[in-house]
């Protein structure tokens, strides 16, 4: 299927993410100003808030973090939705409040061509 065999193609990956350093990830990733619920609800810097776990998913590990968030007051109680931090300001896309993504990851996973990401899934 492919001209070049594993040995040269794990070379290949190596140096792709051994120049990319990983951001420093935060302990805590706080709410600060730009914060929104899924419902598109701001912060408010009055109300009580809270820390969560979460996990940011970097270039090489996996960091276990808290995470602070505050209750929505425009979704109903019953959903439980929360406003989170954006998390742009350090390097991170949050994309649930529980899973979050450093930003030199995703720009990594777009740069890869589609089979070599196969290849990753069936070899790493």
């Amino acid at each position: 299927m492919f001209s070049r065999d594993v040995g040269e193609f794990n070379e290949e990956i190596t140096h792709l993410f051994s120049p990319v350093a990983s951001p420093s990830v935060p302990d805590r990733i706080l709410l600060g100003v730009g914060g929104r619920c899924i419902c598109g609800a701001l912060g408010k810097p009055e109300e009580v808030t809270l820390f969560l776990p979460c996990k940011v998913y970097a270039l090489t590990r996996v960091h276990a973090c808290e995470i602070e968030l505050q209750a929505c007051n425009a979704c109903p109680r019953a959903y439980r939705h929360y406003v989170g931090p954006d998390g742009r300001e350090v390097g991170i896309f949050n994309l649930n409040n529980k899973l979050l993504f450093t930003h030199d990851l995703l720009l990594t996973i777009t740069l890869l061509p589609s089979h070599r990401l196969r290849l990753l899934s069936l070899h790493g």
